[in-house]
């Protein structure tokens, strides 16, 4: 629930947690050898379970997380799927608090990914890259003007019918299921009244 209450202080967005996804949903991306879960490969797991009519979903963990090239991450989101996945698993503090300020750290960078923001590595921006505990512990609280009215701006766009239906179908495509794709679209055209901006999304989509 920690971070429904961090995007429901900062953000004009509705918040639902949702029953979680079990370990046989992501056993393919487990590594044996490593005792770790290959962050990527359960973001590309979760596609299949992700719900229709989420804009974003945040996934949190308490298993430790990698990524190819990395010991370890704290987290990794999937921007074609607006999903991110957060690992508690290296969060545990000695002070009191320590654990819970680190996630809404967290939340804030992951959720500002899922959005489609990218890196901003600025001292006083949340959207700056912290790979240690250290750093993050040293992190802002919020993100810099400029990623403050990007995140604004995407909020906005991201609200409007049909948006969830056009995140689908990039999925769909992204795994080289364009029937499915197909299918996702005309679906959304019967269901939304005629939009421009929606129909041109699509169009360069399928282009």
């Amino acid at each position: 629930r920690t971070p429904c209450r961090v995007l429901l202080a900062e953000h004009a967005v509705r918040c639902v947690v949702r029953r979680g996804l079990g370990m046989a949903d992501v056993l393919g991306a487990w590594d044996v050898d490593r005792a770790q879960l290959d962050a990527r490969r359960a973001l590309d797991a979760s596609f299949e379970h992700r719900s229709r009519d989420a804009v974003v979903e945040l996934h949190v963990t308490a298993l430790d997380l990698y990524e190819p090239g990395k010991a370890y991450v704290f987290g990794l989101a999937s921007l074609p799927d607006r999903t991110a996945i957060l690992s508690l698993s290296r969060l545990e503090g000695d002070e009191p608090g320590q654990e819970a300020e680190r996630l809404r750290t967290l939340v804030r960078h992951e959720f500002g990914h899922a959005v489609g923001l990218d890196h901003h590595d600025v001292e006083d921006c949340v959207m700056r890259q912290d790979p240690t505990v250290a750093s993050l512990d040293e992190a802002p609280e919020g993100p810099c003007v400029a990623c403050l009215r990007g995140l604004e701006r995407r909020l906005q766009a991201l609200g409007r019918p049909g948006q969830t239906a056009l995140d689908r179908a990039r999925g769909l495509l992204v795994r080289e299921r364009r029937d499915e794709a197909r299918q996702t679209l005309v679906a959304a055209l019967r269901s939304h009244p005629p939009d421009t901006e929606l129909l041109d999304a699509f169009g360069r989509l399928f282009h």
